[in-house]
């Protein structure tokens, strides 16, 4: 029998069968502050977002105390705890906690070092544990059997139905362990002795800081076609689970022919380096497709497809890349704020395999606006929207339809598109917006054209 402030240890040894082994806390008769059983370390918590959990971490240098018999030796254990306690609305899921007794170097008994005591348990909103099943050694080699360990605990009630517990207690017991690494006369030893290896002990950690998390995921779906092309949208806080899927061909070469106009010398540019190019349009009503998360809501957007492609080329080399800038989507709201517009302010798109080059870096897609040319329909520049937080934007682009040839309409591509994400963009700085999230695709149809450098419609 080993006795401290804090708990009383007993082993019982008898003739080689397995002990009676005990670990007591005195505070289950005179000691509230380290008994899970008393009514200070019973607690509700509750007024937890259905959606959400908050994961609280206990952390205490030095925090378990006790003692362990084994292989014919005794002695004391004082080893770190670590717990963490993942506290969810009750009627979505039960308390789950991991805890963890002893640091990376491992807890060493009589030579052999056994890792971490490693356990987990799934109890109700009381704040009291119980786990009987997964109670183990870090140590692969050593062998822990399935009901003959146990870990009770509980949390401190705080007094307050918001608040999350300041402290765990526990105590834990175990027997019947052996190490299964031994040679085989040592082995044979160990296991026939295995009754007298024998661990108990007591710990308490106080809360070191607390994360929230989400537990049921936000999400809005949305499948269909935008014209001849399939697509499918999923948006969700998990960015992982974010993604978008278009049927237009993606990254490949972009036909368009060569050269788009009869060549003129620029302003101030020597003759090798005169170009020319042509602005066609293309539009599709409903071509935007997205769906959203935003302010802890789902919802999906539709809107117009507005975007002026613009093909240039070299005299001397040939076609060169093709700009695009314009709406991918008009102005639209999400749960209430308007927004101005999803606008392409210059992407490049390259003639020879359709990748995309973003020569303006972050600011080539952005919230706002497209000005046009009320002479000739084309748009003249592009606006951003003042947003406390522009966010993050990635887009895959797309073309069908084009072919080599003479200078016609006709022998551009058909439909430009692609697929985007918007992450992380904020109106102002009330409210999460990490989680906001935009995934869409959008089409455009082939509308119409002017040669650049003449300023003529091309048929």
């Amino acid at each position: 029998m080993v006795k401290n402030n804090w708990y009383s240890s007993s082993f019982v040894n008898l003739q080689g069968k397995d002990r009676d082994l005990e670990a007591t806390l005195i505070g289950r008769t005179n000691n509230a502050a380290f008994n899970p059983s008393d009514a200070n370390y019973n607690f509700r918590y509750k007024n937890i977002d259905n959606r959400k959990a908050v994961e609280v971490t206990y952390e205490k240098e030095d925090g378990f105390h006790g003692f362990y018999s084994y292989k014919g030796s005794s002695g004391q254990i004082i080893e770190d705890v670590t717990l963490k306690a993942r506290f969810n609305n009750p009627s979505i899921k039960a308390l789950l906690i991991e805890g963890y007794i002893g640091d990376s170097g491992g807890i060493v008994m009589n030579g052999t070092n056994f890792g971490q005591i490693r356990f987990s348990a799934n109890k109700a909103d009381n704040g009291q544990f119980l786990d009987s099943n997964q109670v183990q050694f870090s140590n692969l080699g050593i062998r822990a059997e399935i009901g003959f360990n146990e870990v009770r605990g509980s949390f401190k009630n705080d007094g307050s139905s918001t608040s999350f517990p300041s402290q765990v207690v526990g105590e834990l017991k175990m027997k019947r362990f052996f190490d299964t690494t031994s040679n085989v006369y040592e082995y044979n030893d160990n296991l026939l002795k295995r009754g007298d290896n024998a661990l108990a002990g007591v710990f308490v950690a106080d809360k070191a800081n607390e994360q929230e998390k989400r537990i049921v995921p936000l999400e809005s779906h949305l499948e269909g076609k935008i014209g001849m092309f399939s697509y499918g949208v999923w948006a969700s806080d998990r960015p992982e689970d974010n993604r978008a899927s278009l049927s237009i061909p993606m990254n490949r070469e972009i036909f368009y022919p060569l050269p788009p106009v009869k060549t003129v010398q620029l302003t101030g540019l020597p003759a090798q380096q005169t170009r020319a190019s042509i602005d066609v349009m293309y539009k599709k009503e409903n071509g935007f497709r997205g769906a959203y998360i935003y302010k802890d809501q789902t919802g999906t957007i539709t809107s117009d497809v507005h975007l002026q492609a613009t093909f240039v080329s070299h005299a001397n080399n040939g076609r060169e890349t093709m700009q695009v800038k314009g709406f991918l989507a008009k102005p639209f709201t999400m749960e209430g704020d308007s927004f101005q517009g999803i606008v392409l302010q210059g992407l490049n798109v390259s003639a020879n395999d359709g990748s995309v080059a973003k020569s303006l870096g972050d600011n080539t897609i952005r919230f706002g606006t497209a000005l046009f040319n009320a002479t000739t329909g084309n748009i003249d520049s592009v606006s951003a929207q003042s947003l406390k937080n522009q966010g993050n934007f990635s887009l895959t682009f797309g073309a069908s339809g084009g072919q080599e040839g003479e200078v016609s309409l006709k022998n551009y591509p058909e439909h430009i598109g692609g697929e985007i994400k918007v992450t992380g963009f904020s109106l102002d700085e009330t409210g999460n917006h990490a989680d906001n999230t935009i995934v869409g695709v959008f089409v455009g149809d082939r509308d119409s054209a002017r040669n650049s450098s003449e300023n003529k419609v091309i048929e």
